[in-house]
């Protein structure tokens, strides 16, 4: 089974997302923004994880870069889907940084998400 840490401050979005996953039978661990979700990655095992850019109190970047610190403990590297409305904005920031694995626009297309799991879980 494949455990994903989902992170997305929109309820609605969340829900969504959540829901798609679901579908597939994967453990899904749900967190509303950055600062959950590296407490999460602290305490907690995933395959991957996939978290929206544009979120309070820690956005999607900040994540990314404290979580790749945490991961310099375990010396496990999970991999990053980020999620954006804003394609362009992805590009600036996470381009040439090697935070992330992949992104993927909102509306999020579920065979794309599936396909993306898949591929950097291996699984």
């Amino acid at each position: 089974m494949i455990k994903i840490l989902l992170v997305e401050d929109n309820n609605v979005n969340r829900l969504l997302i959540s829901h798609m996953l679901k579908r597939k039978n994967w453990e899904i661990t749900e967190a509303m923004n950055g600062v959950e979700a590296c407490e999460l990655v602290r305490n907690s095992d995933f395959d991957i994880i996939i978290m929206d850019l544009q979120m309070p109190e820690m956005d999607g970047f900040e994540a990314a870069k404290e979580i790749r610190k945490i991961e310099s403990e375990t010396g496990k590297r999970i991999p990053i889907i980020i999620l954006t409305a804003f394609a362009n904005e992805f590009n600036e920031k996470f381009r040439k940084s090697g935070l992330t694995e992949a992104y993927l626009t909102k509306p999020v297309n579920q065979d794309l998400l599936y396909e993306l799991v898949h591929k950097l879980t291996g699984k």
